[in-house]
C-alpha cells in the first residue's frame, strides 16, 4: 500500500498506464484528457485552499483576541467549509457562509447541556441537534442577523457538514475542560 505522496503518484501513474493499455486510441485520448482535467482541478483547489487558509488565520487570530477578553475565555478554531466536501462537489466558496471559512468556539455550557439533554431524551433527530450546536458555536461570521441566517441555512442544506462542525466544537469543549482542569490542579 503506497504511503508517501511519491508512492501514491507512482501508483496512480501505473494505474493510468494499465488502463491505457486496454483502451482504444480514442478512449486513451479521452482518458488522458480527463486525467489532465482532474489534475488541473486539484491544482486550482489547492491554490484556493491556500487563500482560504490565509483568510482563516486572520479571522481565527481576531476571534482569539475576542475570546481572551471575554468574561469566560473560550477556544476557537477555523473551519474550511469547502474542505468538508469531496473535490469538485463543494458549492462555490462565495456562496458559502464567510466565503467558505467559519470560526467556531467550544460550546457554552448551556448549549452543551441542551445537546446532552436532547440526545438522552431523543427529543430531536441527531442532525437537528448537530445543526443547533454548530450554529450556537459559530462566532465568525456573526451568528446574529443575516449572516446567522446564512449559517443556519448552510447547515440545514448540508447536514453532514453540520455534524462535522458540531463534532469539532465538542472536541474544543473537551480541550477547554482539560485546559481548565490543568489550571486548577
Amino acid at each position: 500500500m503506497p504511503r508517501t505522496a511519491a508512492e501514491i503518484r507512482k501508483a496512480a501513474e501505473d494505474a493510468r498506464v494499465r488502463a491505457a493499455a486496454t483502451l482504444t486510441p480514442g478512449q486513451a485520448d479521452l482518458f488522458a484528457a480527463l486525467a489532465e482535467e482532474k489534475e488541473a482541478l486539484e491544482a486550482e483547489a489547492a491554490e484556493q485552499a491556500k487563500v482560504r487558509a490565509i483568510v482563516m488565520v486572520d479571522r481565527v487570530d481576531a476571534a482569539r483576541e475576542k475570546a481572551a477578553a471575554a468574561p469566560t475565555p473560550y477556544l476557537v478554531e477555523g473551519v474550511d467549509l469547502v474542505g468538508l466536501f469531496p473535490l469538485g462537489k463543494s458549492p462555490p466558496p462565495a456562496s458559502l457562509p464567510g466565503g467558505g471559512v467559519i470560526v467556531i468556539r467550544n460550546p457554552e455550557q448551556a448549549a452543551t447541556d441542551a445537546f446532552v439533554r436532547e440526545a438522552e431524551a431523543k427529543q430531536k433527530h441527531a442532525s437537528k441537534m448537530a445543526i443547533d450546536l454548530a450554529c450556537a458555536c459559530t462566532v465568525d461570521p456573526s451568528p446574529d442577523g443575516a449572516s446567522g441566517i446564512e449559517v443556519r441555512g448552510f447547515f440545514e442544506r448540508y447536514q453532514e457538514a453540520a455534524g462535522t462542525v458540531a463534532q469539532r466544537a465538542r472536541e474544543l469543549g473537551g480541550a477547554r475542560a482539560r485546559e481548565a482542569k490543568r489550571g486548577q490542579g
